[in-house]
């Protein structure tokens, strides 16, 4: 949308300095337009200032980049506790955890059984094509899980004890409601969201070709969430993004 928008803003002035070369006693007003290359003209937030029509292409960009629901502004929307994050080097914002990443699904592929890094909160949007099925377990029977999946795949947990932590594991949710885990199932169809809590196993597969787009957030309730996944990782020997970081501000 940025990119678009820089685009549209280069044409219209391009445009309008055209209109302003061809027309007489034009060199006054046409010195104090901003050209093409001005940044701040070129900058999504302040594109298309003069007008507030709501309609043309450039005022419904501007709406789309700042709007709250566009989840590229989530995890450093007022509120999120990610917004006080950057990685060590560059002082950029985390791919994945904090930059949406674009998932491309076709028909049966899956994801497996896993909880957020951090046990952080996640929101995931269907752009566009078929549903996606997803199976949720709450955050309180996190451990009633963990303790199913590995009666009912000793050999693979006897081979890997972090297999959990690999988001290569599927057990259907029919097995896990056998050994006493509460599961639940929800449809997304395209244009609909779904958010996933804290410590809240999820799993789930697409029913054709779609286009989603995910990132994590932070509310503040998570803070203890986030505190227990620090020492959870390190008694497992598993570093997490912010383990090194936060040793001394959350654990201690």
């Amino acid at each position: 949308a940025q990119a678009e928008a820089r685009n549209l803003v280069k044409q219209s002035s391009s445009s309008s300095n055209n209109a302003a070369a061809a027309t007489p006693n034009s060199s006054s007003s046409s010195s104090s337009t901003k050209g093409p290359d001005d940044e701040s003209s070129l900058d999504p937030a302040n594109c298309c200032v003069t007008c507030r029509c709501g309609s043309c292409q450039l005022c419904q960009l501007r709406t789309y980049a700042s709007h709250p629901w566009n989840i590229n502004n989530l995890p450093q929307a007022k509120g999120s506790v990610l917004r006080f994050v950057r990685e060590d080097v560059g002082g950029k914002p985390i791919t994945g955890l904090m930059v949406p990443w674009v998932y491309v699904g076709s028909c049966f592929s899956a994801f497996c059984w896993h909880i957020e890094d951090h046990g952080l909160y996640s929101i995931n949007y269907n752009h566009m094509g078929a549903a996606k099925i997803w199976y949720g377990v709450p955050a309180e029977a996190a451990a009633a899980l963990d303790a199913a999946m590995r009666d009912a795949l000793p050999h693979l947990f006897k081979r890997d004890r972090l297999l959990l932590h690999k988001l290569v594991t599927m057990l259907s949710p029919q097995q896990l409601a056998a050994r006493g885990v509460p599961v639940c199932r929800a449809v997304q169809i395209p244009g609909s969201f779904v958010v996933t809590f804290p410590d809240a196993y999820h799993a789930g597969f697409n029913t054709g070709f779609n286009v989603a787009e995910a990132v994590n957030f932070a509310a503040p309730d998570w803070l203890p969430f986030g505190s227990s996944s620090v020492v959870r990782y390190r008694c497992v020997a598993v570093h997490g993004f912010f383990v090194q970081a936060w040793q001394t501000h959350i654990v201690q």
